[in-house]
């Protein structure tokens, strides 16, 4: 951590693995716990001020469709609570709770097992997956969260991805992104329109990845694409096709277009 990242950050903190799929967590009060927790991560780790929220939803985006899916949301907890307090909390976690001189103060738990537990424990079963639109209590954050999807989508370069939204306990109508994940496909089960959408999502990722190969492999004729060039550039009319390089820079497409962008190398030209 730099200067800047550390005077952002005050206890608690959370700490986890930066890798999948490790799902063991840390809230950590004091340095020492902090370094015992960097110690029990195996490779990097992320850290991160922990944020007291009142709901915590997991969002499916699949081409702009959402979907969302209730995921169990921590205990209160906070830096000013008794050990007591905090023993309390950890049991509710399945998790454990330390404070001691040598290992310092923190809170560790399996957010995994939290969910298989919670899930145990209902009488409902697992949560289901519900269209954005449908869930009241995202409803006033509705229009932000879809912004949040197409902003992601934009820069991932991806049309299906989820990330975990957690509710501010404090603030109303508000919300933290805090974890992000590529092809989710953990509450497919639960919902025959998600299911129906990935399966056309990766349809069409592999019938784009097809036009672009073949698209390869024409333009690996050196002759059909210097009867092209001849056709829109009469300069090109005195070439000889067998000493024309093609490379292929870019293939892309979108709905029935596909672009392709090609340097033609040959002496003088």
């Amino acid at each position: 951590r730099d200067e800047e990242e550390e005077s952002a950050l005050s206890y608690p903190l959370m700490v986890k693995p930066s890798r999948k799929p490790d799902h063991t967590r840390f809230i950590v009060f004091n340095d020492r716990g902090l370094a015992t927790a960097r110690e029990k991560v195996d490779g990097k780790s992320v850290v991160a001020n922990f944020i007291e929220g009142s709901a915590l939803y997991h969002v499916h985006v699949i081409d702009l469709n959402i979907f969302v899916v209730a995921r169990p949301c921590l205990p209160r907890i906070c830096a000013d609570m008794s050990s007591e307090d905090l023993q309390q909390a950890a049991n509710k976690l399945c998790g454990r709770f330390v404070d001691s001189e040598e290992e310092g103060r923190y809170l560790t738990f399996d957010s995994d097992e939290l969910t298989e537990n919670t899930a145990k424990k209902s009488t409902r079963g697992e949560a289901e997956a519900s269209a954005l639109a449908e869930v009241k209590e995202l409803a006033p954050m509705a229009g932000r969260i879809t912004q949040v999807a197409s902003i992601l989508e934009e820069a991932l370069g991806v049309g299906m991805f989820g990330f975990d939204i957690l509710l501010d306990r404090g603030k109303k109508d508000s919300f933290h992104l805090v974890d992000m994940v590529l092809m989710p496909v953990s509450d497919f089960k639960n919902n025959d329109e998600m299911v129906t959408l990935t399966a056309l999502h990766l349809f069409r990722e592999c019938q784009q990845r097809a036009v672009r190969v073949d698209i390869r492999r024409a333009v690996g004729d050196a002759k059909l694409v210097v009867d092209l060039m001849r056709a829109q550039h009469p300069g090109w009319g005195d070439v000889d096709p067998d000493k024309v390089t093609i490379g292929v820079l870019s293939a892309s497409t979108k709905g029935d277009k596909t672009g392709l962008v090609v340097s033609l190398t040959t002496p003088g030209k």
